[in-house]
C-alpha cells in the first residue's frame, strides 16, 4: 500500500530529525505520527482558512499517545516552523489552532506503508471517522456553501443556550455535556472549522449545521440573509412506510392507508389525543414504535400502533429481528439509509452540483434563497412522484 502524505518542503527533513530523537525501536512510528499532524494541517488548511483548530484529546487518541507527548509534537513542529500556532481556541478543552506558514511550499510525499505500520493505523482509523468524507469530490462540493455561512450574533447564542437547556427534563450530566456540545460546535463554526461526515456511502450526511440546536439556527446567515429550511412533514412515519413498500417488496391495504394519512400531514394526530407538546410526543412515539427493541410488554402507545397497523408493526418487528434481538437498531439505519438516497443523493447533492447553494439537514433543504427553496419544492416532489408518494411539506423560517 501507497499513500499520499501532503507536507511541505521544509517539514519532511525536520520530521526526520525529531524522530531521531526517540529510541531506535519507535522512530519509524513517531515518523509516521509527525507526517499524520502535518497532514492533517495540510489537508484541512484547504478547505477552509487556513487556520485549522487541533483537538489535543482527539489528535492524541488518533496518534494512540499521551496528551502531553501529542502536545509536545505540536509545540517541537511549531519551534522548527513548521506549523504556526495562531490563536487560543478556547472550547473547554485543549485545543489550538495551527496554520501552515506561507513561506513554505507544499509538496506530495509518497510513502509506502506495510499494514502493520503504525502510519497505516492511523490512516485507517482516521478514514473509519466520520470527516474523512470532506475530502472527496462530493464532500468538498458541499462544504464550500458551509463554509460562506457565519453566525450573525455570536453573543447571543449565550444565552440561547442557556434558556433551551434551563427547563430540560435531562439530567444534570447530560445537560452539561450537551450544553458543551453546543458550545464546542459554535465555536468551530465561528473559527472556519467547517466538518461534513458520512460514515458510508449509503449513510446519512451531517455537517456543523445539521447537529447544531434548532433553537440555535436563527443566528446562522449568509451575507446578512437568515436561512429557511424546506422539509416533509410526518417524514419519518412517511419514510418507513414507502421503506417497507418499496426497498423491501411489500404492498397491502393497511400499508397504503399508512402512507395515505402521512402524505396529509397526520399521521401523528392519530395518537396524539390528550398530548399537548408534539415534539416530546414524536420522540416517545420513535423510541416506543420504530426505534427501540421488540418486548413483550406493549405500552399503552404502542397498543395504539399496533390496534390501527398490525401488519405494518409485524413486519417493522421482523426487520428488528424480533423479541429481544440486539440487531434492533436494523429499522433504523434502513430508514435513514433510505431517506439519505432521496434527500442527500437524489436531491440536495444534484441541486449543488447544478449550481444551487444548500445544504440538507436529514429530511429538509436549506438555503438563504427562495430562489433556491422553489427549486428544491419542485424536485422534492418529482424524485417523491416516481414512489407514488406527494408528500406535505412545511417551509421554516429560522
Amino acid at each position: 500500500m501507497v499513500y499520499k502524505f501532503y507536507l511541505t518542503e521544509h517539514s519532511l527533513a525536520t520530521i526526520k530529525k525529531l524522530s531521531k530523537n526517540y529510541h531506535p525501536r519507535y522512530q519509524a512510528n513517531y515518523f509516521d505520527r509527525y507526517i499524520y499532524i502535518m497532514d492533517y494541517v495540510m489537508r484541512f488548511s484547504s478547505v477552509s482558512s487556513n487556520s485549522v483548530p487541533v483537538n489535543l484529546q482527539r489528535l492524541s487518541n488518533m496518534l494512540g499517545v499521551r496528551n502531553s507527548t501529542a502536545a509536545k509534537m505540536l509545540n517541537e513542529l511549531v519551534m522548527e516552523k513548521c506549523l504556526e500556532k495562531t490563536k487560543l481556541y478556547k472550547i473547554g478543552v485543549n485545543s489550538n489552532v495551527f496554520s501552515i506558514p506561507e513561506q513554505h511550499e507544499m509538496c506530495c510525499e509518497v510513502v509506502p506503508l506495510n499494514e502493520s505500520s503504525m502510519a497505516y493505523k492511523i490512516i485507517e482509523k482516521r478514514n473509519r471517522s466520520l470527516e474523512s468524507y470532506i475530502d472527496t469530490p462530493d464532500g468538498f462540493e458541499y462544504s464550500k456553501y458551509l463554509n460562506l455561512l457565519s453566525i450573525s450574533d455570536y453573543s447571543g447564542t449565550s444565552s440561547c443556550i442557556e434558556y433551551v437547556y434551563s427547563s430540560s427534563l435531562m439530567d444534570t450530566y447530560r445537560i452539561k455535556k450537551n450544553i458543551k456540545k453546543q458550545i464546542t460546535n459554535l465555536e468551530r463554526i465561528k473559527n472556519g472549522d467547517i466538518f461534513v461526515t458520512r460514515k458510508d456511502p449509503l449513510s446519512r450526511v451531517c455537517c456543523n449545521f445539521s447537529i447544531l440546536h434548532h433553537k440555535l439556527r436563527k443566528y446562522l446567515e449568509f451575507e446578512g440573509k437568515t436561512l429557511s429550511c424546506i422539509d416533509v412533514r410526518n417524514s419519518q412515519p412517511l419514510l418507513a412506510g414507502m421503506y417497507i413498500k418499496h426497498t423491501l417488496g411489500q404492498s397491502f391495504d393497511e400499508l397504503d392507508e399508512y402512507i395515505s394519512r402521512c402524505e396529509k400531514g397526520m399521521f401523528y394526530e392519530d395518537f396524539m389525543e390528550g398530548v399537548e407538546n408534539r415534539k416530546e410526543f414524536k420522540i416517545k412515539f420513535f423510541e416506543e414504535v420504530f426505534f427501540g427493541k421488540v418486548t413483550i410488554r406493549k405500552t399503552k402507545l404502542k397498543k395504539k400502533f399496533i390496534a390501527k397497523y398490525p401488519k405494518v408493526y409485524d413486519i417493522i418487528c421482523q426487520i428488528k429481528g424480533g423479541y429481544d434481538s440486539g440487531t434492533h437498531a436494523d429499522f433504523a439505519v434502513g430508514m435513514q439509509r433510505f431517506e439519505a438516497s432521496i434527500i442527500y443523493d437524489a436531491i440536495n447533492l444534484p441541486m449543488i452540483r447544478d449550481g444551487y447553494p444548500c445544504f440538507n439537514i436529514y429530511d429538509s433543504i436549506v438555503s438563504h434563497s427562495e430562489e433556491v427553496l422553489e427549486e428544491a419544492t419542485r424536485r422534492i416532489y418529482k424524485e417523491f412522484a416516481k414512489y407514488g408518494v406527494k408528500p406535505a411539506l412545511n417551509i421554516e423560517k429560522f
